[in-house]
């Protein structure tokens, strides 16, 4: 998902970027309920006709069930956002909070695009002074081609802003 927050200048804002995520962690979280219990009666209905080695082993399918969703919703249940201001680009990247945050000065970063083939998914990186860093690497390939025509709006209303500013200011004499 990409939400865009821009002032009316069009380069001043922020982006917020978010994988989609279909089900809640709640709604996951009551399907898993419903399968333990499926799974607990069918594995005591076969304890109770003497296998008794089912019950461990339906615990064990449960325990990687519920290890498998808590380390999917651990990886994808992030969010980054991207801030522009006049002088800087801050992008905050986190789980719950924001865990890392990386600061490039606007002038001198290059939004670069890898784009191998038309069917691939495209990469996003911002450079500057040889930081980079992969903007929404759990985007959809929709939700990329998204970001990149939001990204390349706002840099064209930057350069414009920013060209009109300097044609402005008149060498003194």
């Amino acid at each position: 998902m990409v939400e865009v927050s821009m002032d009316e200048s069009g380069y001043i804002g922020q982006i917020l970027l978010q994988p989609h995520i279909s089900l809640s962690w709640r709604n996951n979280l009551r399907i898993f309920l419903l399968l333990s219990f499926i799974t607990l009666l069918v594995a005591f209905y076969f304890l109770q006709k003497g296998a008794w080695l089912v019950l461990p082993f339906s615990g064990l399918e449960l325990l990687v069930i519920f290890t498998s969703m808590m380390m999917f919703f651990r990886r994808f249940y992030c969010c980054e956002i991207i801030c522009f201001s006049e002088d800087s680009i801050v992008i905050e990247h986190g789980h719950k909070k924001i865990e890392q945050s990386y600061k490039y000065q606007r002038h001198w970063s290059k939004f670069h695009i890898q784009e191998k083939s038309k069917s691939d998914t495209p990469k996003i990186f911002i450079k500057s002074h040889g930081k980079e860093f992969e903007l929404g690497s759990f985007l959809c390939r929709s939700e990329k081609i998204v970001l990149i025509n939001t990204l390349k709006d706002i840099t064209n209303k930057f350069i414009s802003s920013t060209s009109h500013s300097h044609e402005n200011i008149k060498p003194s004499k």
